[in-house]
This record gives C-alpha cells, structure tokens and sequence, in this order.
C-alpha cells in the first residue's frame, strides 16, 4: 500500500472512530487497532484539516 491509499484508509477510520462515539481504546480494540496508531492518524488529520480551512 502506498502513502496515498494509507492516508485515505486512516482518514476513512478517523472518520469512523468519530462517529461512533467510543473511547479511543474500545474503538482500538473492536478494530484490532492500537492505541497509538490511531493517535497518530487522529492528529495527523486534523493538523491537515486546520491547514486546509486556513488557505
């Protein structure tokens, strides 16, 4: 998988994880994710949404 098509799925499971209105950690664990990872992603996208509501 490539940068492109990784960034996609993780802002597809952000999405995901805000919608369904459970603790990182359960979220995580339901998904067969870590902690961290979605950490990661999580602010990695809003950082990328701030700058685009900035331009």
């Amino acid at each position: 998988m490539n940068l492109k098509d990784n960034r996609k799925l993780w802002e597809s499971r952000v999405k995901e994880y805000r919608e369904s209105k459970m603790t990182a950690r359960e979220w995580c664990q339901k998904q067969g994710l870590t902690d961290s990872a979605l950490s990661y992603w999580f602010n990695k996208h809003n950082a990328h949404r701030c700058l685009k509501q900035r331009i």
